[in-house]
């Protein structure tokens, strides 16, 4: 798949990467027995792809978090955006088992929900990078949200039968995940 969107100043193109629903099936059973989120295991993979590409051992890309905090009474009512995209650092395995080093990659998920409602920038004033430097040029986004496609298909006397949307951001590279019955990745780059 070759879409090609002008910015104001780029040429954006799409790549999109739909698994069959056995491949889905399985890949979503071996991180469950595993104890791992496909989410998880999907930025494992790209923390391996930027490696390989950037010849560095030690990777970091943006995660969107979703931003809506539990403690927060009536968040999910609330409309708006409250997505946030925070740095993940990932080194790479080395000598540790593949499972160890996942399970090391959603641990550090796990720590960083505290931080999840950080500005970005507050974040690039504690690193040590210098001023203006970007803490990273890719971003994950995983959009585990639930989606009734019964719903969104029938709106009233509306029916909807093919709908495709460009999201584009400031990044370089942006991956996002769609894990549905047919898992999918979307690459805009």
């Amino acid at each position: 798949l070759d879409n090609r969107h002008s910015g104001q100043d780029a040429v954006y193109q799409e790549y999109r990467l739909t698994l069959s629903p056995q491949l889905s099936t399985r890949l979503n059973t071996f991180a469950r027995q595993h104890r791992l989120t496909l989410n998880t295991m999907i930025q494992g993979a790209l923390a391996l792809l930027l490696s390989k590409y950037s010849g560095e051992s030690d990777v970091v890309f943006g995660v969107t978090v979703a931003g809506r905090p539990a403690e927060l009474a009536h968040s999910e009512e609330m409309v708006g955006l409250f997505i946030n995209t925070l740095p993940l650092r990932v080194k790479l395995a080395g000598e540790m088992p593949t499972l160890t080093w996942l399970a090391e990659i959603q641990d550090s998920m796990l720590q960083q929900n505290e931080f999840a409602h950080t500005p970005l920038v507050d974040i690039q004033r504690w690193s040590d990078l210098p001023a203006g430097t970007n803490l990273f040029e890719s971003i994950f986004v995983f959009e585990n949200y639930p989606l009734d496609q019964a719903t969104l298909t029938q709106i009233s006397d509306i029916e909807l039968r093919s709908f495709q949307a460009m999201e584009r951001t400031n990044y370089p590279l942006t991956i996002a995940a769609l894990p549905r019955a047919e898992f999918a990745l979307n690459l805009t780059y």
